[in-house]
């Protein structure tokens, strides 16, 4: 670009410079109604598979529960050709309700418990995990509850599948 010379040459460039600032900026707004409009239309696509979804992983789980009978006891997934179900191990520290981190801490620290209590004062829930059984009853006392339990997936093999795509 040359420098302008004189004002009306840099009026000129000046002009230009607006020009493509609306142009750019109906460019952006026809884009933005496109978007909008593509949102729209998935959003609308999509609206029943969030419970299909639910549905289906009902049913998976439901199908693997009485499945893991035939596998044994220790059994955690099943692979299929479309993917895997399982359970992954769950293990959550609670607060009981109306009790906070900060309650629960002060609880074990006036009960003796310092174990379960990190040096930073934080719920040291790995100790409260490990000794659940032993020290329900004061656990419950500082407004905790241990939870443990599994929580089913269902993980879809994505490459096997697209793989099949290509032949639909």
């Amino acid at each position: 670009m040359t420098t302008p010379r004189n004002r009306e040459a840099a009026d000129q460039l000046l002009r230009r410079l607006g020009e493509i600032e609306i142009r750019t900026s109906r460019i952006e707004a026809r884009m933005n109604c496109h978007i909008q409009a593509a949102k729209e239309r998935a959003t609308a696509e999509a609206a029943d598979m969030p419970k299909e979804r639910a549905a289906i992983e009902e049913a998976l789980q439901e199908f693997f529960l009485v499945e893991r009978k035939n596998l044994g006891p220790k059994a955690r997934s099943l692979k299929l050709t479309f993917g895997t179900l399982g359970l992954r191990a769950r293990k959550a520290v609670e607060y009981i309700r109306g009790w906070t981190e900060t309650t629960a801490i002060i609880a074990l620290a006036a009960e003796r418990h310092g174990e379960f209590v990190r040096q930073k004062l934080t719920l040291h829930k790995e100790a409260v995990l490990d000794a659940a059984d032993a020290c329900a009853d004061l656990f419950e006392r500082c407004g905790l509850r241990v939870e443990r339990g599994d929580t089913f997936f269902a993980k879809p093999d994505l490459d096997v599948l697209a793989d099949m795509a290509q032949n639909w």
